[in-house]
């Protein structure tokens, strides 16, 4: 698997202005939730992970500014821009952007992380669609932008699984499927005790013994 470098946009700020869409959960909660995921996942696996976030911003339009010059400051080969949707609560599903004039090859990586999100999430399909957002447009790498279901839909928030959406999204973004390290273990270990003495000659004596049979010993005193 060759290793990519992606530029990873958990949108809106946290402080300031930018602060994202407020219902069931905030917006810039989850896709922080989900963002970080991401990300430990892609370098885990060996991919270089850019964090494009602008956690405080003066102006919504700094906030955009600020994400588009991390992102243009290297040479990526994507960018994921990640959101949550809003609208009066009967809304609901999943949406990838692309920009209006974008290759067919991004549209084919954003087809590919809606099916993703769809098929392992089980959000309702909304589609890949184009828009002029500013991230889209003025970022110089292959963009997308995916609105992770309806931060005001309860229905969407019950499906919110955040190892789920970050699997499903390093997926669609690699074209690889996850598959996580195993964890780790404690190895059970088994000392052999040879012989208590009451001498410490005879004690040492029998080490000398162990150590001529080839046998490493070492001597601990302790009272009874």
């Amino acid at each position: 698997m060759s290793k990519l470098v992606i530029g990873v946009d958990m949108g809106h700020s946290l402080s300031g202005a930018g602060t994202g869409a407020v219902g069931i959960v905030k917006e810039v909660d989850k896709n922080r939730e989900v963002g970080k995921k991401l990300i430990a996942m892609l370098q885990e696996k060996g991919h270089t992970v850019i964090n494009c976030t602008v956690d405080s911003a003066s102006s919504a339009n700094a906030q955009l500014q600020g994400i588009t010059t991390k992102a243009n400051a290297q040479k990526l080969d994507l960018f994921v821009s990640l959101h949550l949707n809003s609208f009066n609560g009967s809304a609901y599903g999943v949406e990838t952007y692309t920009y209006t004039s974008t290759s067919s090859s991004t549209k084919a990586i954003a087809q590919r992380i809606q099916d993703k999100l769809v098929a392992q999430v089980g959000w309702y399909n909304r589609g890949v669609k184009t828009a002029n957002f500013h991230v889209l447009r003025e970022t110089v790498a292959p963009a997308v932008l995916v609105e992770l279901g309806f931060c005001d839909n309860k229905g969407d928030m019950d499906k919110w699984d955040a190892d789920k959406i970050a699997k499903a999204l390093f997926e669609g973004i690699t074209d690889t499927v996850y598959v996580a390290p195993a964890p780790a273990t404690s190895e059970t270990m088994f000392r052999v005790v040879c012989g208590t003495y009451s001498s410490r000659e005879n004690a040492v004596a029998q080490q000398e013994k162990l150590k001529k049979a080839g046998f490493d010993s070492f001597l601990v005193a302790y009272t009874k």
